[in-house]
């Protein structure tokens, strides 16, 4: 399944939703590679809700592809081919960014891979696996497992689970409480920091 954002006069901002019954799938994989920033609010029903809001010379060309294979949906970005092969020499002279954020069942498994992006997620979900190359990654109110990478991204976390494993090779971690080693959360990050706080 593929949709396409629609093109609006001029560069102004564009917004685009798209809402789906996903009580099928398992496992919902996100593949957004130059997404600057991406939200994930969890729901008690079985709607998943994309909404995507681009600006740029190139928004109206955006595309987000949908891939179903079994019992994983897969949701990824796809860019423009000039974009992507470098032959336009003012590209880097033009603006274009994308934010998503989506609403997703909390019973769902959720993949999450980008380069850039910002990640804020919000609630309780079955299981959420984040890698982000430079991208932050925010876990807000989270219950569930959890296993989060960053290259030089920080990583910050509130939450009530209290088995929580975290490692950061060049940077620190800052914890409210004693950590209770254990594979409930794994919290790991090259160059960047980790935060937790316990919300009992």
């Amino acid at each position: 399944m593929i949709f396409l954002l629609i093109s609006s006069l001029g560069f102004s901002q564009h917004i685009e939703k798209k809402q789906l019954n996903v009580s099928y799938f398992e496992e919902i994989n996100l593949v957004f590679y130059q997404v600057f920033e991406v939200e994930i609010e969890s729901v008690k029903n079985q709607q998943l809700t994309i909404e995507l809001i681009s600006e740029g010379e190139y928004q109206n060309q955006f595309q987000i592809n949908f891939i179903e294979k079994g019992k994983t949906l897969t949701i990824e970005s796809v860019y423009p081919e000039i974009y992507q092969s470098g032959y336009d020499k003012l590209s880097a002279h033009k603006v274009f960014s994308v934010k998503v954020k989506l609403r997703i069942p909390e019973n769902k498994s959720v993949f999450l891979v980008s380069d850039i992006a910002n990640v804020n997620s919000l609630g309780k979900l079955k299981y959420l696996s984040v890698n982000t190359f430079s991208g932050n990654c925010n876990l807000k109110n989270f219950t569930g497992k959890a296993a989060i990478n960053t290259l030089r991204g920080n990583i910050n976390i509130q939450t009530t689970e209290e088995k929580i494993w975290a490692e950061t090779t060049n940077g620190n971690i800052y914890s409210d409480e004693p950590l209770l080693q254990g594979d409930q959360i794994k919290l790991k990050t090259i160059d960047g920091n980790i935060y937790i706080n316990n919300t009992e």
